[in-house]
Order: structure tokens, then sequence, then C-alpha cells
């Protein structure tokens, strides 16, 4: 696993199915439990199954981006500093 990961949920395409998309929260739930840092961008559009999930999962390295922050969350990452502090955390 890497130890960093940006997740663009503002250009997913929604799955039909509250099951499906459980799976998926699942797996970013699991995959974030084994990384340093994760950030979700997220928009009034994302899905409420994934913001609810990943605030109730209570992880602390998991950070709610708004879309015109992630340019400056990637350059966080590559220049190997603290995501939250460059960014203005948005609320799920």
């Amino acid at each position: 696993m890497p130890a960093c990961a940006i997740v663009d949920t503002t250009r997913v395409i929604p799955t039909s199915t509250l099951a499906a998309r459980m799976r998926s929260t699942a797996f970013l739930r699991q995959s974030a439990l084994q990384m340093k840092s994760v950030s979700l961008i997220v928009s009034s559009q994302t899905s409420f199954v994934i913001k609810t999930v990943m605030r109730v999962a209570g992880l602390t390295n998991v950070h709610f981006v708004e879309d015109k922050d992630a340019h400056a969350v990637f350059r966080a990452y590559a220049d190997g500093r603290d995501v939250a502090e460059v960014v203005s955390t948005a609320e799920p």
C-alpha cells in the first residue's frame, strides 16, 4: 500500500444499489486503515454513503477536501508535508 492517497469522489459515477456503495466504501475504509493519510475530494454531489461511513469510521488520517484544494493536497503529499496544514477541511 502507498503511504498516501487522493480519491476524487467528485467524478465517481454512483452505483444504483446501496449494497454496491457500501462495498466500495468498505474497500476505501480498509485501505485507509493501512495508509498514513487519505484525502477525499468531495463536493455537494459526493455520495452521502461515502461521507457518512468515513465520518462514522472515525479515521483520523482521512481528510475531506474541497475540489478547489485538490492541487494543494497533491503538492503537500509530493513535498512530504502534512495535508491538514495545507487545506481547509471540508465538512462532510
